[in-house]
């Protein structure tokens, strides 16, 4: 039974997977993804300005914060994975004790987890505005106040 379930488990996630993936790959014109782009741009050159003030290339500091976000976004969505796996393995024990403790177990340890996340962008975020200030920059780790990309900072 739980064989079964592992299954269907998985191809609902290759189904999900091609049906978010599938509509990107077959838009031959590009027109949809173009019109987009565009309307993206325009939005970033009104809140922003001109992207033209900006360096060319990312500087170090903003290349390793996009590289952590990148992980720890990752690491994120792990847990949430670990989390709904523990809860159809809990839900589908059928009073099994072991399948019970062994979900349990799943559920603390990505608890855990996410506790050790979130001390790592706190970390990060301390270590970086420090550097920042040491060097006489400006450095934003993402937040709910200066959006979601690292970057310069806006005019």
């Amino acid at each position: 039974m739980f064989r079964r379930l592992r299954h269907i488990f998985a191809a609902v996630m290759l189904g999900a997977t091609i049906a978010f993936t599938a509509p990107s790959l077959v838009l031959a014109q590009g027109t949809v993804l173009d019109d987009a782009t565009s309307a993206l741009d325009q939005a970033g050159a009104s809140t922003y300005g001109d992207a033209s003030a900006y360096e060319a290339r990312p500087g170090l500091m903003t290349t390793i914060g996009n590289i952590v976000r990148i992980v720890l976004g990752l690491l994120g969505i792990l847990f949430v994975v670990l989390t709904i796996y523990a809860g159809v393995l809990w839900m589908t024990s059928a009073g099994n004790s072991d399948q019970v403790e062994k979900a349990r177990g799943i559920i603390v340890q990505a608890v855990i987890g996410l506790v050790v996340i979130m001390a790592a962008y706190i970390l990060t975020s301390f270590v970086f505005r420090s550097f920042g200030a040491a060097t006489g920059t400006e450095f934003n780790i993402p937040n709910p106040e200066n959006g979601p990309f690292v970057g310069p900072p806006s005019p």
